[in-house]
């Protein structure tokens, strides 16, 4: 199983969020760069509520504009950066 770290960057205020650390595991890599990448962490919707710490009132719609919330994640074993945006 993989355990990730996530860093994330909202490039409209330059905010980043360092040390973001699901609770869950992978199974092995491509899990999890399709799921922050092309799935449902893809979104800035959801990853703004990663960002925010589910504040709601901070969180940024579905239809916000492309990828506002960039992300670096690193495999916690390795501290290696295995997905980059920025």
């Amino acid at each position: 199983m993989i355990k990730i770290r996530v860093d994330l960057l909202n490039t409209e205020t330059n905010e980043l969020r360092l040390d973001y650390t699901p609770d869950f595991e992978y199974d092995n890599l491509d899990d999890v760069i399709f799921i922050w990448s092309e799935h449902n962490f893809g979104c800035d919707c959801n990853r703004s509520l990663f960002f925010y710490n589910w504040d709601k009132e901070r969180t940024l719609g579905c239809n916000s504009g492309d990828n506002i919330i960039k992300i670096k994640i690193y495999d916690m074993e390795t501290s290696r950066i295995v997905y980059s945006e920025y």
